[in-house]
């Protein structure tokens, strides 16, 4: 198993996060700081365009983020980095 690391940025400052990508995806929050700014978008306050990083296991390199899928919520994915 490796650990893959990718961050998401809203297309809008009153984009929600989309919590179900969690799941989908199977990834987490990556710090306390991303939990912040995933909650701050839930509150649909016009907010900074936070980026934020989200972290979860992969079998292999080739296993991405469902990209199409975030972009359908507003949210586009950036730095994919597997370690």
């Amino acid at each position: 198993m490796k650990t893959q690391i990718f961050t998401v940025i809203p297309e809008s400052e009153y984009t929600r996060f989309p919590l179900d990508m969690l799941r989908y995806d199977c990834c987490w929050p990556y710090s306390q700081e991303d939990v912040g700014h995933i909650q701050n978008t839930l509150g649909l306050r016009s907010l900074e365009l936070n980026s934020i990083n989200l972290k979860r296991r992969v079998l292999n390199k080739k296993d991405v983020p469902t990209e199409a899928r975030w972009k359908s919520f507003g949210w586009t994915v950036l730095h994919i980095q597997t370690i």
